[in-house]
């Protein structure tokens, strides 16, 4: 396990540059120092807080902006501190400017070690190559700067053995889309020897049983024939159903017909007998009571025995 020696990010003395023009703001005065006591007691938080407030009163004052990337750093806020030290490293005053590049150093480091972890490899070496720039800036301002030094020779080793673990993953990757692509190859290679084997038993069968393949056609034409001979007794036997069909419902007609021919003869020959009775009465009013009694008689030699219709006239 690789040796934590890295310095931690500390809050320099900024009497010196109390009188600076830019600490004309006294609030911003009072903010700061308020900042650095809760600084020394480990008080991030509180630390945190009062100098981002005092930046705001005072935003073009840089002491003030590393202040808050050093608390924040502390509490391990790399990312939030990472941009306040990047903002301050470009500043003027060449000790300010070390101190914030030896701070985006160590801030680079730590996120190098979290992605690290998380298997984010390309991530972490991209962190670990700006640790090494932030510690290589601040020994270009001051060579003799020890933890500087040390802190690029860290960076320098985490970043080497982030590329070896890229290294491993990227051979890994390859191994295994190598033998990915082997197994595809022998797939493919037993699939075509399996369809090889599958034509050449299939050729075998038809050299060594040609009268096999006789029967078998003649068993497929006797079949076929069987189906055609069953769909034309299917036809015959519907067309013979339909046939039928159409007599009976002939018959029926002709009966319904022969019944409604009946119906009218009936009616026909009762309409009649009522005419010859209606005639027969009218004759009968005309004639005298001898010649009533003649016509009965002939009546009944014609018709047989006579009713009577004594009250009919």
């Amino acid at each position: 396990m690789r040796p934590n020696t890295l310095i931690p990010v500390l809050v320099l003395s900024w009497g010196v540059l109390l009188c600076a023009a830019g600490w004309a703001e006294p609030s911003a005065r009072r903010l700061n120092k308020d900042g650095i006591e809760a600084y020394r007691k480990a008080d991030y938080s509180k630390a945190e807080e009062q100098f981002e407030k005092a930046a705001q009163r005072v935003p073009d004052n840089l002491l003030l902006q590393y202040n808050a990337g050093a608390a924040k750093a502390s509490q391990e806020k790399m990312d939030e501190a990472q941009k306040d030290f990047e903002k301050v490293s470009a500043a003027r005053d060449r000790e300010l400017a070390a101190r914030a590049n030896f701070g985006k150093g160590v801030a680079s480091y730590r996120q190098a070690e979290k992605k690290q972890q998380a298997k984010d490899l390309k991530g972490a070496l991209e962190e670990a190559k700006a640790a090494e720039e932030a510690n290589k800036n601040v020994l270009r301002a001051g060579p003799d700067d020890d933890d500087a030094r040390v802190n690029l020779e860290m960076a320098g080793q985490l970043r080497k053995e982030i590329e070896k673990q890229l290294q491993q993953q990227k051979d890994k990757e390859q191994q295994e889309k190598q033998k990915e692509d082997q197994q595809k190859q022998d797939q493919q290679k037993q699939d075509k020897q399996e369809d090889q084997q599958k034509r050449d038993k299939q050729q075998d069968q038809q050299k060594q049983n040609p009268q096999k393949q006789d029967e078998q056609k003649q068993d497929k034409q006797q079949q076929d024939q069987q189906d055609q001979e069953k769909q034309d007794q299917n036809k015959e036997e519907q067309a013979r159903k339909e046939q039928e069909k159409q007599s009976q419902e002939q018959k029926a007609q002709q009966d319904k017909q022969q019944k409604e021919q009946a119906q009218d003869a009936g009616k026909d020959k009762a309409r009649q007998e009522q005419m010859d009775k209606d005639v027969t009465r009218s004759v009968l009013n005309l004639l005298d009571e001898n010649d009533v009694a003649a016509l009965k008689r002939m009546m009944k030699e014609r018709y047989g025995r006579v009713r009577h219709p004594d009250k009919d006239w």
